[in-house]
């Protein structure tokens, strides 16, 4: 089975994902990476700056009055995706039960800390219990996505949602996960062998689970170390990872009127850069990927003319 592998950061999605949610069709059909006759995994990143927004949260005194505003942000949202005609009546009531059922769980597990004798910020100082307060970006994000997916039955396509927590097996460095990919392979090989060929899969990037259970993160940038670990795992004929930056450029285009973006980059030369301190791809994304003959290119979400960076 000839699988390719793209994730889709939170800084493509933005807050306002009820904008950005729908330009995945347009990049799905129209930017020549996604062949109906290979099977796709998607990765997924938390939307916009949640990541940021929940270790705020985790960091106030009071974590919910800012986590009710959160998910009303996210309530609003998918009433524009609806009222702007992107979903049916039918997707619009599964993306609000799936709201209503993450927002719960979500006070849930922060309540069931209270009832044992801890109070608002303390309970965070638990790394364990604060990797999972910040999986529930990607989990609620990724669902949304999914959800999304399987009403436009793009390329007709077959659709799936595979758990990164019950695939991606992490040592117990919480915060900063490292990927056990021996126990990982095993996994994600039975679990390749039930799907259909060509297929869709929708995945979390950024969360894992240790042996014992344990939700973990992968720490900054983690999302695209997941991406290259499914990559990897599936053994996936390329990985793009799909973000709101052209490719990779000599210098920053913020700043030099005269950055000039590479078209193609080794990954060997690209570690040397990085090492002089120029930031390109996570390092964990070229420990992951080197030698497995799996090509990487970064491309712009939003311009599907340009093909980016490829690195390899």
């Amino acid at each position: 089975m000839e699988i390719h592998t793209h994730k889709i950061g939170g800084g493509v999605f933005g807050n306002n994902f009820s904008e950005t949610i729908p330009q995945m069709e347009r990049v799905i059909k129209n930017s020549g990476c996604f062949d109906k006759n290979m099977s796709h995994v998607l990765i997924i990143s938390g939307f916009g700056d949640v990541t940021n927004r929940l270790l705020q949260i985790a960091q106030s005194g009071d974590p919910y009055p800012e986590l009710r505003a959160l998910y009303h942000q996210y309530a609003e949202q998918i009433d524009l995706l609806h009222k702007n005609g992107s979903i049916s009546d039918k997707a619009y009531s599964s993306m609000k039960f799936w709201h209503a059922e993450c927002k719960d769980n979500h006070f849930q597990f922060i309540h069931e800390h209270d009832r044992n004798g801890q109070k608002n910020v303390h309970i965070f100082t638990d790394k364990r219990f604060l990797d999972t307060h910040l999986s529930f970006g990607e989990i609620f994000s990724t669902k949304i996505v999914y959800l999304y997916l399987l009403e436009k039955k793009l390329h007709h396509l077959p659709l799936s949602h595979l758990d990164a927590t019950r695939m991606l097996v992490t040592d117990d460095v919480y915060g900063n996960a490292v990927i056990d990919f021996e126990e990982s392979q095993k996994l994600i090989d039975v679990r390749l062998q039930n799907l259909t060929i060509p297929h869709l899969i929708v995945a979390e990037g950024f969360i894992g689970k240790t042996k014992e259970g344990k939700i973990t993160t992968l720490g900054r940038e983690g999302s695209d170390y997941s991406a290259a670990a499914f990559a990897r795992l599936m053994k996936s004929k390329s990985l793009t990872l799909w973000k709101d930056v052209d490719g990779i450029y000599n210098l920053d285009p913020k700043i030099h009127g005269n950055a000039k973006m590479y078209e193609k980059l080794q990954f060997e030369k690209m570690q040397k850069k990085s090492k002089h301190g120029m930031k390109i791809v996570h390092k964990k994304v070229a420990e992951t990927l080197i030698g497995q003959n799996i090509p990487l290119r970064i491309r712009s979400f939003f311009k599907l003319d340009n093909k980016g960076t490829l690195i390899y």
